[in-house]
């Protein structure tokens, strides 16, 4: 099966698939329903902020990860 993309849909299809996004500028991943910071990229908002490898991100805004799929917490992150 196919599917055409147009370029905003294969972006946000990017981002979902790999954990990686410029907004806060860090890559990611899930570990037991919590978003794990697989790398904050140099100079980003992320890693001005301090995240670090490893860190566990469990509330975006007043809302708590466990519970939300990767795309929901990246849409969240995203504003």
């Amino acid at each position: 099966h196919s599917v055409y993309f147009d370029k905003t849909t294969f972006k946000e299809f990017r981002e979902g698939t790999t954990g990686k996004f410029v907004g806060v500028g860090i890559e990611i991943g899930m570990e037991d329903g919590l978003v794990k910071v697989v790398s904050p990229i140099e100079g980003s908002p992320a890693f001005r902020a301090g995240l670090k490898t490893g860190d566990l991100i469990t509330k975006i805004d007043d809302t708590f990860v466990k519970g939300l799929t990767m795309d929901q917490a990246v849409k969240r992150m995203r504003g």
